[in-house]
């Protein structure tokens, strides 16, 4: 399941995951699969399998900061594609980055 995914990676790399996480839109309330805080726009990078979803509320989240990634995540021990998409991504948050970034 992604957000086991999601979840594990986090706990691996010392990174905040919400998952699920729920956006506050304009369409009213939607859930995504994860967001990564500390991950991308200034409010973290919102996660999920599913385009249409995002499609969906890529303004409303723009707009309140977040970016976004449509992304499965996969199996846990195949995480290191994922550690190459977190550094795509860029560090945000205003914490030291870790070592492995």
């Amino acid at each position: 399941m992604a957000r086991n995914f999601w979840q594990q990676l986090g706990d691996h790399l010392g990174v905040q995951v919400i998952s699920p996480f729920v956006f506050q839109g304009g369409l009213g309330p939607v859930e995504f699969t994860a967001l990564l805080t500390q991950f991308g726009a200034p409010r973290g990078m919102v996660v999920d399998g599913d385009l249409g979803v995002i499609d969906a509320h890529t303004d409303a989240l723009l707009n309140a900061g977040y970016g976004y990634s449509c992304c499965e995540g996969g199996d846990y021990n195949e995480a290191e594609p994922s550690l190459d998409m977190l550094r795509d991504w860029e560090w945000s948050s205003e914490t030291a980055k870790p070592v492995w970034l």
